[in-house]
């Protein structure tokens, strides 16, 4: 999170640098980028700490009133596609919860077919 955080401020640091020497039309293109850049950046970095980082992404997809445009969109692709757990930990947290292997159960395939729905947005559970 520190790095992410780091990396998002320098983007707004250099974009304060640069916004005295620039044009009107010119400013609001490179904050707009700057706006993009930093996003994705922070989203790309909370998707792969997973977990409560990832949900924190989610939610500020929500913020309309809170962020830029250019934010939002990036953020909104942490609520469509979060990545799929390692085989290795489901079959251990499958071992936890159930008491034994997924396959004294049910032959599972390796690969996710989907991720779950996150909480709040209406998805069956």
């Amino acid at each position: 999170m520190a790095t992410a955080t780091a990396g998002v401020a320098g983007s707004y640091l250099s974009f304060f640098a640069q916004s005295p020497f620039l044009g009107a039309t010119a400013r609001r293109k490179k904050l707009d980028a700057t706006h993009s850049r930093a996003a994705k950046k922070l989203t790309d970095d909370l998707a792969a700490l997973r977990g409560p980082a990832m949900k924190l992404g989610q939610a500020l997809s929500i913020q309309s009133d809170f962020l830029p445009e250019a934010a939002l969109a990036e953020f909104a692709r942490l609520q469509m596609s979060a990545p799929g757990m390692h085989p290795t930990l489901v079959r251990a947290q499958f071992r936890s919860s159930m008491g034994k292997d997924p396959e004294a159960v049910k032959k599972l395939k390796p690969a996710p077919a989907a991720a779950a729905p996150a909480a709040g947005d209406g998805g069956a559970r």
